[in-house]
């Protein structure tokens, strides 16, 4: 892979979420798994980590790039990831120790939200095998607000990009470039081009790029396909955005986890990309539809991706359960109250509680009709429970390290 340099963090991210995936049989997980995406997420978090604490302007602080990518570093860093729940606490490697060298006296500064900017991309290849990918920004919208007299284009405000909390690499400095996410990428296969790839999105792009050269190289899919694919972003714990198209019980399933996924989905990025096929002599270009996506080619050859389907908001049900203070995503149809008291469809319940999981659901075929009492199904799991019958709210709370945790073997420990 050949990928953006420093300021942006973009492509050495993307590299290291690869990487830690490699440790794992992508493809037998399968696309859009529970399995697949709590890996992932996993992943996603200890990149983030180490980003947030030590890429930035390498014209003012070293960037331990091959510390980061060392085999090693990678399978220490691999060995973090618990498969069977999410890591509330994850904290930034030692990367310099694989260089030999002692780690910079900065401090580790989280990493602040900061809102999706008007960034853009497009890749392009030729018949020869020349690749450009793309991407540029003004930040937010209409930039800084200031547009450069007879030439008609706006300055960015990139500045948004650096740290607000100082005393970490990405601190505000004078003359320095602010971090940015953008990953623009190229893909080789036994040297030769192969992707050209790339999109907007503010820090989500470098899930974006990740996910889609998955799903082409591990999980085989056409270029469209492995963009349409619905895609996660989530950048530490516990919160993951995520695309319509992820299906209710994996998140039920990865919510049991330690996982949080927002309680409404929402588009991520916009995937461009171009792919050559050196066996066949052919070229492939792939468009997102959640802008005005284009694949052009010469002699009128032109796609344009339909948008797509407007996202609906789901019908609110007759009370909400909160667990740990996050909105499960049960349906209106999947909840009752019976005598004032919350009830769920029983393999919904028990999937968002951990007791079961989506493999299960082929030998365990409860009725739809059947339903199970939230109150006493969570207290005999150890959960507290409580009933605001103002607000209709279960509410159930336990200690993520009270988890019971299976091991290989099958047995349980805590």
């Amino acid at each position: 892979m050949v990928g953006a340099a420093s300021p942006s963090s973009g492509s050495l991210t993307v590299l290291q979420i690869l990487e830690l995936m490699e440790g794992y049989d992508v493809q037998k997980m399968g696309a859009n798994s529970p399995e697949y995406l709590h890996h992932l997420t996993e992943a996603m978090h200890l990149a983030f980590a180490d980003r947030a604490a030590y890429m930035a302007d390498e014209d003012f602080y070293d960037v331990p790039t091959e510390g980061l990518l060392d085999e090693d570093y990678i399978k220490e860093r691999r060995k973090l990831i618990n498969p069977n729940r999410s890591t509330a606490d994850v904290k930034a490697g030692d990367p310099w120790k694989y260089e030999g060298k002692e780690p910079t006296a900065m401090k580790k500064v989280k990493e602040e939200k900061t809102p999706i900017g008007q960034t853009t991309h497009f890749s392009v290849m030729d018949k020869w095998g020349n690749m450009v990918a793309y991407t540029t920004t003004i930040e937010q919208v209409f930039g800084s607000g200031i547009m450069v007299p007879d030439y008609g284009f706006m300055l960015n405000n990139e500045m948004t990009d650096f740290d607000a909390t100082p005393g970490g690499v990405n601190q505000v400095e004078p003359g320095k470039r602010p971090r940015s996410s953008m990953s623009p990428t190229f893909v080789l296969k036994d040297g030769n081009p192969f992707m050209a790839i790339g999109s907007p999105g503010g820090a989500t792009i470098i899930a974006s790029v990740s996910e889609t050269i998955m799903n082409v190289l591990d999980h085989k899919m056409l270029i469209q396909d492995a963009i349409y694919a619905p895609r996660i972003y989530s950048a530490g714990y516990p919160t993951v955005r995520w695309e319509p198209g992820i299906e209710q019980n994996t998140r039920l399933e990865l919510m049991a986890k330690g996982h949080v996924y927002e309680e409404k989905p929402q588009h991520i990025g916009n995937v461009q990309a171009v792919i050559y096929d050196y066996e066949k002599g052919k070229m492939y270009g792939g468009a997102d539809n959640t802008r005005e996506g284009t694949v052009q080619g010469v002699y009128d050859v032109s796609h344009k991706s339909k948008k797509p389907k407007e996202i609906k908001e789901e019908k609110k049900g007759p009370f909400t359960l909160k667990v740990n203070g996050a909105v499960y995503p049960y349906t209106a149809d999947q909840m009752k109250l019976i005598d004032e008291k919350p009830y769920i469809q029983s393999d919904k319940l028990l999937l968002g509680l951990g007791v079961i999981q989506t493999g299960d659901l082929e030998t365990f075929k409860p009725d739809k009709k059947s339903y199970l009492p939230v109150l006493g199904v969570a207290k005999s799991l150890g959960y507290k429970t409580k009933w605001n019958e103002k607000d209709k709210e279960a509410l159930l709370e336990k200690d993520p390290a009270d988890i019971e945790d299976p091991d290989e073997d099958g047995s349980v420990t805590n």
